[in-house]
């Protein structure tokens, strides 16, 4: 999904779990969040969703139109997915607040992209191989190193840092606790293909989507 950078000639796919239904985007996101309100929470049955908004004109389902399915528990907020898989696929709100929402989510791969620091300066990555690895379940999850290797493998180990998710007002925290020792990091920014983690120092740490 649509990047800080990108342009409004910028194209982005996506698709549900099997790949029956394929989604679009072309422009620019008008938001970009994480939300744990009730209704996102327990739609997703996670503690958090990210949230990426686009305006409706800008996404199209370019393959499974009638696969995606949708159910309303609200008027005017329809909850997409694929009758295949059950994979969600985005919420329509364009008859109320005229957007859409595409999914995004911590699990998964990413790589460090840079580092920001409160004063502006910024530390770059570009030669880091490491891939850092998100699991979550419920506020419960594991994050851990990996190393890429050839034919989309990594070099694994069995050392990984337990973390709990947890809301501070509005702030989603991510508290990692390893050896007696314990520390946050405020989840700023959660997309598809981005994610922004700000440790107590007040450093902002910039993700990418790992893509082998």
């Amino acid at each position: 999904m649509p990047s800080s950078n990108q342009t409004v000639n910028d194209i982005y796919r996506g698709s549900c779990f099997c790949g029956e239904v394929e989604v679009e985007i072309v422009g620019a996101a008008v938001a970009q969040l994480v939300c744990h309100c009730t209704v996102c929470r327990s739609w997703s049955a996670t503690p958090m969703t990210g949230a990426t908004l686009f305006r409706p004109e800008d996404v199209r389902i370019t393959k499974g139109a009638d696969s995606l399915w949708r159910y309303a528990r609200n008027e005017g907020h329809d909850r997409c997915f694929c009758c295949h898989c059950g994979g969600h696929v985005m919420a329509d709100h364009q008859d109320t607040y005229g957007i859409i929402d595409v999914y995004a989510q911590l699990n998964g791969y990413w790589c460090i992209d840079k580092a920001v620091s409160p004063s502006g300066e910024e530390k770059q990555y570009n030669s880091t191989i490491d891939v850092d690895f998100f699991e979550l379940k419920d506020q419960k999850g594991i994050r851990k190193k990996l190393k890429p290797l050839f034919n989309k493998q990594f070099n694994s180990s069995n050392d990984f840092v337990p973390f709990r998710i947890g809301f501070l007002g509005k702030k989603c925290i991510i508290t990692y606790n390893k050896q007696n020792q314990s520390w946050q990091e405020e989840i700023t920014t959660l997309t598809a293909d981005k994610l922004k983690l700000k440790d107590a120092r007040g450093v902002v740490f910039h993700y990418v989507k790992y893509q082998p």
